[in-house]
């Protein structure tokens, strides 16, 4: 069942990144307050990716605050590496 949901996290952030600002708030409302971390990780990735799909379009600030301040002891993890490629 895990490698299953594992499955649908991928394909939703590839989804959600492909939308753009439109998901950011439900992405940064899950990043603050699920407890579950791989989908706390989804939505950071998520997140990454609508920067690196939309260079054009400037990341809100709410955005960057909510990611810094889930990934600020995170640094050894996947979190980290995330936190590399966006900051």
């Amino acid at each position: 069942m895990k490698a299953t949901f594992v499955v649908y996290c991928r394909a939703a952030v590839q989804t959600l990144g492909l939308i753009g600002a439109d998901a950011m708030p439900p992405l940064l409302e899950q990043l603050t307050t699920n407890e579950n971390e791989t989908i706390r990780t989804s939505c950071a990735k998520a997140l990454a990716a609508i920067a690196l799909n939309f260079p054009e379009e400037p990341f809100p600030t709410e955005a960057l605050e909510g990611l810094q301040k889930e990934m600020g002891g995170w640094g050894d993890g996947e979190m980290g590496q995330i936190a590399d490629c966006v900051f």
